[in-house]
């Protein structure tokens, strides 16, 4: 999803424009670093600000319950199990104080089914885990077939999730995830990520935690893919423009994307993007630990 932008109305913070949009008012630097705000504290009725997508979540209460929230959140018990699946919480009862997230039904994005596709693999790409899957056909209640060849689905709204290992940094993720775009959008996009999770220090990413962020089309692979096919250049010079201004491929051109990657171009394609993004000249994962990603998930 692309950032939404938003009018400053008389009253608003950044803390209470996190809690509206994310569910959790300390998420507020987001916003401050995509904005580029020098002063969180000063905002301007009337400006213009962007807010970047990171999925809802929901502190536990001692009244909750499963039912409960998806009644709350989506006006249907029967999704339940959206939220059970996005929180790995489907054996187990919910803790108070715990963050779940909250997948995004009413604003899923689109996408057309294509050959060779299955739920797995749109779980793995979208989400970052492949047995996320049932979040995808209950929000499409298809959760007794395949993806439909060539029909249009929804894509719920969730963030997607790393597991850090070792050698990994912000710096990588984030190019992986948004595009290598030039050294200051990059430093914003790790800046982001870093606000997003609560990681106080960018440059200390201990293994084993796990990040949430928005996954995207690198545009290195979107190069990648107009050096291989001369004749989809015009669609993926329009994709190189539209990711560098921040925003997520969605269909048509994610199918065109997907077509050429599954053709005779693809080892080469796979190569270049992976060539383009280890560049190990930034500060690497440590065994060290410090406060969970998970209990804040981005």
């Amino acid at each position: 999803m692309p950032p939404t932008e938003y009018p400053v109305v008389s009253g608003d913070t950044l803390a209470s424009l996190a809690q509206r949009f994310y569910g959790d008012s300390s998420l507020f630097p987001v916003i401050s670093v995509i904005n580029n705000l020098s002063d969180p504290d000063q905002i301007d009725v009337g400006q213009q600000l962007l807010i970047p997508y990171v999925t809802f979540r929901h502190q536990v209460t001692d009244t909750d319950t499963k039912n409960g929230l998806a009644q709350q959140f989506y006006n249907d018990v029967s999704m339940v199990e959206i939220i059970e699946i996005a929180n790995h919480a489907a054996q187990r009862d919910l803790i108070v104080g715990e963050w779940l997230l909250i997948p995004d039904l009413a604003n899923a994005g689109p996408h057309t089914v294509v050959s060779g596709e299955t739920w797995e693999v749109l779980a793995d790409r979208w989400y970052g885990e492949s047995n996320l899957w049932p979040i995808i056909t209950i929000a499409n209640n298809m959760q007794n077939q395949d993806p439909p060849l060539n029909q249009p689905i929804i894509r719920p709204g969730l963030n997607s999730r790393h597991t850090v290992i070792g050698g990994d940094t912000l710096w990588a993720l984030s190019t992986s995830y948004y595009g290598d775009t030039g050294d200051d959008r990059t430093k914003t996009m790790v800046q982001m990520v870093a606000a997003a999770n609560h990681i106080d220090d960018p440059d200390q990413l201990p293994v084993g935690e796990v990040v949430f962020s928005r996954r995207s089309i690198r545009p290195v692979q979107v190069a990648a893919l107009a050096a291989a096919c001369r004749t989809t250049r015009r669609v993926v010079r329009f994709a190189i423009e539209y990711v560098n201004k921040g925003n997520a491929i969605v269909t048509p051109i994610d199918k065109v994307l997907n077509v050429i990657q599954r053709s005779e171009y693809g080892r080469r394609i796979k190569a270049a993007g992976k060539a383009a993004v280890q560049k190990p000249t930034h500060p690497v994962a440590t065994s060290s630990r410090s406060r969970a990603a998970e209990s804040h998930p981005f």
